[in-house]
């Protein structure tokens, strides 16, 4: 019986140890799991699963991480878009007002984009 179980672990653990050596993490940390249900009692798979975890904990992270970057890329591209549109139609209401000589709202509209522009 000890033998069988002993045999088991080990093979149990030669599968993780492949599969965390090519890199193929999920599959590594569910062969530590089942090598250590096997022997509860080894640290090793133990402390390999915590490493695991953690890596994957880490990949999470950077992975949010990039998702959020790219989310405020994508919102600060859609602003300068409304605020590309927001200038050009000031410019133009500048330009009528202009050509009616209602030289107030003409100044004040190109103010008002040079703010725009300048942020």
């Amino acid at each position: 019986m000890k033998a069988k179980l002993d045999q088991d672990y080990q093979i149990a653990l030669d599968k993780a140890n492949a599969f965390y050596d090519v890199k193929k993490i999920e599959s590594a940390l569910a062969a530590y799991e089942f090598a250590s249900s096997l022997k509860p009692g080894e640290q090793f798979p133990k402390d390999r699963i915590k490493e695991i975890q953690d890596q994957l904990a880490m990949a999470d992270a950077k992975a949010e991480e990039a998702r959020l970057a790219k989310e405020r890329q994508m919102a600060a591209k859609e602003q300068a878009a409304q605020n590309e549109l927001a200038f050009n139609d000031l410019i133009k209401k500048a330009d009528v007002a202009y050509k009616a000589k209602d030289f107030q709202n003409a100044k004040s509209g190109l103010s008002i984009s040079i703010e725009i522009k300048t942020g």
